[in-house]
């Protein structure tokens, strides 16, 4: 049995990760693939640097601390001349690199003992890229610049992008990499869609890329895959960090109460995956 963690973007809520991972992990699930889009990018490169608890435990401290200005940096004048420039993002990524430096303490990906992908969008070659080696500082960075927010982050002469844009959860390429089980922390998994009648310019962009995602998604799913439950997120923007500690708590116990149940059991029994 080859098992993967594959783990979806969504800002602010890496935060449930965080909970989900210790979870999982206290429960004696380790995996060989973790495949990690954005935030989840994020959050499967410091479990695959050492897959234990103690890592987990360090994951919910950090995304119990962040606050959107340790995220979204810079001062209003800044976001300013960013827009009259014409830059290619309005926030400074120095804030949204110090994170990336702070979880990952390794030269290459290749390095990470776990195996280990993130997932960008290539913009100059128009697809997704998977990448297994490489400066984390550029290739995490890459996969969480949200498109406008951040600036692209040139690898190998390319152009690279938060890839959630195109797939937020990539269960296919778990399955395309030999996986025979699938656990797919969706930070989404728990909130039903729901859009209020006004929408800023922005939240219509955000919400159409999420859309789009949902229907991707549930395309993939399958019997291989083991959605663990998310709590509702409703109502959570998608700069608002006031919530980790909250989310991380909340996560944590959905988790371990479905991995103490008949349903969760098929994670933490070998024979009965078998049998299913």
């Amino acid at each position: 049995m080859r098992t993967a963690f594959v783990l979806s973007g969504g800002g602010p809520l890496g935060a449930i990760q965080a909970g989900q991972l210790r979870a999982v992990l206290e429960a004696g699930i380790k995996p060989d693939l973790i495949i990690g889009v954005s935030a989840g990018a994020l959050n499967g490169a410091a479990i695959a640097a050492a897959p234990v608890i103690e890592t987990a435990v360090m994951l919910e401290q950090t995304w119990s601390r962040l606050r959107r200005e340790d995220v979204f940096a810079g001062t209003a004048s800044a976001r300013a001349w960013h827009l009259v420039r014409r830059h290619p993002n309005v926030f400074d990524p120095s804030g949204l690199a110090a994170l990336v430096a702070a979880l990952i303490h390794v030269d290459d990906l290749a390095d990470l003992s776990v195996e280990f992908e993130a997932v960008t969008l290539n913009l100059d070659a128009s697809r997704l890229d998977y990448h297994r080696s490489g400066n984390p500082a550029a290739v995490l960075l890459a996969s969480s610049a949200l498109p406008g927010m951040f600036p692209p982050v040139v690898i190998d002469g390319d152009r690279h992008v938060d890839g959630g844009i195109a797939n937020n959860l990539p269960l296919q390429r778990a399955r395309d990499l030999g996986v025979t089980r699938i656990i797919a922390f969706d930070c989404r998994a728990g909130t039903d869609h729901h859009l209020p009648m006004h929408l800023s310019a922005l939240d219509v962009v955000a919400a159409s890329f999420g859309v789009a995602r949902s229907v991707l998604t549930v395309r993939c799913v399958g019997s291989d895959v083991v959605m663990l439950p998310a709590p509702d997120t409703t109502g959570i923007a998608m700069n608002d960090f006031s919530h980790g500690s909250r989310l991380v708590t909340s996560s944590y116990e959905l988790v371990a109460r479905f991995l103490e149940s008949d349903a969760g059991a098929v994670l933490t029994d070998p024979l009965r995956y078998a049998l299913v």
